[in-house]
């Protein structure tokens, strides 16, 4: 938050929330008027729940959502039931639309901690949200936080989800050991280390008590393996990252897969290699992750951190895979740094394929595949190496200008040499004729195609490659804000032909 932001929030005086003039439109003739109130409690609702997403996103990005987050966070209810009589009546009838708790540890107003106690009185008991903005170590000896500990911390068992910010590296384990975050109904736990410095160290004792546990998301927070700590079994979600390269070491790895064995969704994200990352070891026959369906992960871990774990023992149960590659927007200088640029990117590719190639996955997500990645070596070093049939879902979200080659790649039948690299069994098993090439279909499997947020798209052929896509394949969907309607819908109209055919 910018220091006059900061100074506009703790100058302003709150309104006390029966102090807020009311507009009666009855008889204004506005439609809303004719709402139930069932209907807009489900407006309401929908607002509340986008809002809170918004604000945890800021937050986790180090910045405060608008101009005085922390005012219209905390003062967001109020003002909507400032609206009219109708707004009014909605809104105290619905506590869920007031649990939303936003605390930002930079500024410390005595206000707004008075604002707190109407906001939980509205509340009604109603499980609770807590954000936590910028903790800091000087923070815990004012009566600011005296105070603000004196509310939360004697309801703390309607704490749900929990998501806090750290100034600095060491202020998290700081925080823990004077006002632990955890609780035994915190479901989902959200701790983002200082974004710039350090890794924050988890101290001892972390999670201990928090049997209610399901979701974890560090970023730059450094796993520390403690002796004696048991597995937690009850957490499905994990997410660690991006974090500062030293923390995803191939060991740490282990020891975060060890330590939560159960897991279902992992979230592992590491953009720069490092010495911790460069050396890995085999894994042990004996490890798996027996549960994990859905793995998002940056192709720099698959190449390091991540060795072994493209055998199907490891991940029998895997079924979506995300992809987040890295995207820059440095200018290169001179043909050495462009050359190591382009080997780093091959790299990724290659480490991408030799992963698929072990797991016959439904779901492929390429995230930031950009224009710095060449066509040619996506489809040799990665498409090719993972002919498979069992791919059915393809999202590519934000993959530049060559995303036309790649929408072609995944529907076009194209000319495939049976010694091309990468894939050289599955390439014979799929040639339809006996000699060393013949035209085939990548993706045989693909059903459906997502193509999110990619700029200049070209889909004028679009309606040809559709006609000639794999025999199970039911539909595109563009989301961009150019794309040709007219061969888009046309391409539409030949998919709802072919259904109709089928």
């Amino acid at each position: 938050m910018s220091d006059s932001a900061r100074s506009e929030v703790s100058d302003y005086t709150l309104p006390s929330f029966n102090d807020v003039p009311h507009i009666d439109i009855q008889g204004t003739g506005h439609r809303i008027r004719e709402y139930p109130n069932n209907v807009l409690q489900r407006i309401f609702t929908y607002w509340h729940d986008l809002y809170a997403i918004n604000q945890l996103g800021a937050v986790k990005g180090g910045h405060a959502y608008g101009e005085v987050g922390m005012y219209q966070t905390l003062e967001a209810p109020f003002l909507l039931a400032s609206v009219c009589r109708e707004f009014k009546v909605v809104m105290e009838e619905s506590p869920e639309l007031w649990t939303l708790v936003y605390v930002n540890f930079a500024s410390g107003n005595e206000r707004l901690i008075r604002r707190l106690r109407e906001l939980l009185y509205f509340s009604k008991g109603e499980d609770l949200t807590i954000v936590f903005k910028d903790i800091n170590l000087s923070a815990f000896s004012t009566q600011w936080y005296r105070d603000l500990f004196a509310i939360l911390e004697p309801i703390k068992s309607r704490w749900v989800t929990v998501a806090a910010s750290f100034v600095r590296s060491q202020d998290l384990e700081a925080c823990w050991n004077l006002w632990p975050l955890n609780g035994s109904r915190v479901s989902n736990l959200r701790l983002w280390g200082s974004v710039d410095g350090g890794a924050s160290r988890i101290p001892r004792g972390f999670l201990e008590n928090s049997p209610s546990l399901t979701s974890l998301e560090l970023r730059n927070v450094a796993w520390v393996h403690h002796h004696g700590r048991a597995a937690m079994r009850s957490v499905t979600r994990l997410c660690v990252g991006p974090s500062v390269d030293e923390v995803l070491g191939h060991s740490t790895v282990k020891e975060l897969c060890a330590s939560f064995p159960a897991i279902e969704r992992f979230k592992l994200l590491a953009f720069e290699t490092s010495i911790w990352t460069r050396h890995a070891e085999a894994l042990p026959m004996s490890f798996g992750l027996t549960n994990l369906t859905h793995l998002t992960v940056s192709p720099i871990m698959l190449a390091t951190s991540l060795q072994g774990f493209e055998a199907r023992r490891v991940l029998p149960a895997l079924m979506s895979v995300s992809i987040r590659f890295r995207q820059t927007d440095e200018e290169l200088e001179g043909d050495e740094e462009m050359v190591e640029e382009s080997a780093r990117r091959d790299q990724d590719l290659a480490a991408v394929g030799a992963f698929l190639r072990g797991h016959a996955i439904r779901t492929l997500k390429l995230h930031g595949l950009d224009g710095g990645y060449k066509p040619s070596a996506v489809r040799t070093l990665m498409f090719e190496g993972m002919i498979t049939k069992q791919l059915a879902n393809l999202y590519l979200d934000q993959c530049s200008h060559q995303t036309t080659s790649y929408v072609e790649m995944a529907l076009k039948r194209l000319t495939f040499r049976a010694m091309s690299p990468g894939g050289t069994s599955a390439t014979r098993r799929s040639l339809s004729r006996g000699n060393s090439e013949g035209l085939v279909h990548l993706l045989p499997g693909l059903q459906y195609l997502h193509v999110f947020k990619c700029d200049d798209l070209n889909i004028g052929e679009l309606p040809n490659w559709v006609r000639g896509a794999p025999r199970g394949f039911k539909d595109i969907v563009i989301r961009s804000s150019e794309v040709n309607e007219d061969k888009y819908e046309e391409a539409k109209l030949v998919l709802r032909q072919r259904r109709t055919m089928n």
